[in-house]
Order: structure tokens, then C-alpha cells, then sequence
């Protein structure tokens, strides 16, 4: 008997097309290449859904409010014009509800701000105290629901001209490397 392969074959496309609105960019060195270098998952994606969700945080100072605005984009490849509900929670890193947002649209193209508000005082992250919040959205239409989670911290970045590098108004002393990979097993 010949033994069938089990799985349903897929195709992969690369592309290292330049994104202006990403990097890499043509002024790199490095990141000229393509091809599939990393583990690939299959996800499952329901006809209508959340492509990518961004929660952009603006700190004037360290002991300023902060402005929190959440950012999505669809993935809608049939055009539906479908509604969709969006219902969305944000948490403090001790888990208490500090915004909620609930609202009916009609699917857009782009990326589109769900929800924006302030925190009057908000918990810093930092290496020494890495405080997260937590955005969750529940995206529902009349035939599929799905949830999405998200944190981010909120913190203050300074640079100092000629001067150091200051994380919510102290010092930071950044230290690091650089990682690439131009060859297998490199």
C-alpha cells in the first residue's frame, strides 16, 4: 500500500519588497535579503476580523496624563460591508477597568482609531518596575466572534542633547547588542 502524506500542502510567498512605512529600508546593509528563515504558523482568521490592533501612548512629562489611543486595521478581503461590534477594555496593571469603549461600525479600509482617552495618572513602565496594561477586544459580527489581547506600557523618553538618555525623567544607561542573521546556524 503507498502511504498518503497527511496535511494540507500550503504555499508560502516572500516578499522583501521596500515599505516605506517599515523597516528594513535601502539604508541598511544587512537587511537586503528574503526568504524564510523562521517557524511559520497557520493561523485561522474568520471572513472579517481584526488585522492589527495598536495602542499608541503620548506622555508629555513624567508626572503628565497620558493620552491612550487604540488603532486597528481590518482584514476584509470579500469588501464585506457587513457591521462589525467592537467592545474593548483596558486594565491598569493591578487588573482594575480603567476604560471601556463599545461601538457598532461599518467596516473600513486603512487603519481607524476605535477608541482614544486620557489617565490621569498612569503607572510607568520601566526595567526596574515593568508595568503592563492590558487591552482586550471583543470583534463580533453576525456570523463570527473572535477576542484579541494586547499590552503596553506607558512610559516618558528624553534625550538630552549631548547629554544622557532619560526614561520617565532618570538617567537610563543603555547597554546592548545587535543581532542578525545573514547565515543558517549564525
Amino acid at each position: 500500500k503507498e502511504k498518503l502524506p497527511s496535511g494540507i500542502p500550503i504555499a508560502i510567498l516572500c516578499d522583501n519588497s521596500r515599505d516605506l512605512d517599515r523597516m528594513p529600508s535601502d539604508l541598511s546593509d544587512f537587511t537586503l535579503y528574503g526568504g524564510l528563515y523562521r517557524h511559520v504558523n497557520l493561523v485561522y482568521a474568520p471572513a472579517i476580523s481584526l488585522e492589527t490592533v495598536h495602542v499608541k501612548t503620548s506622555l508629555a512629562s513624567p508626572k503628565s496624563p497620558a493620552e491612550v489611543e487604540v488603532v486597528a486595521s481590518l482584514y476584509n478581503p470579500s469588501n464585506s460591508n457587513e457591521p462589525v461590534t467592537i467592545a474593548l477594555e483596558i486594565s491598569d496593571p493591578k487588573g482594575h477597568i480603567v476604560h471601556t469603549a463599545k461601538q457598532t461600525l461599518t467596516p473600513w479600509a486603512e487603519t481607524k482609531s476605535i477608541t482614544s482617552f486620557t489617565l490621569r495618572t498612569p503607572e510607568l513602565w520601566s526595567p526596574s518596575s515593568p508595568d503592563l496594561y492590558e487591552c482586550r477586544i471583543a470583534f463580533s459580527t453576525a456570523g463570527s466572534e473572535y477576542k484579541s489581547r494586547e499590552t503596553f506600557g506607558i512610559r516618558h523618553t528624553e534625550w538630552v542633547d549631548h547629554g544622557p538618555f532619560k526614561l520617565n525623567g532618570e538617567r537610563l544607561l543603555l547597554r546592548g547588542t545587535h543581532r542578525h542573521e545573514d547565515h543558517a546556524g549564525y
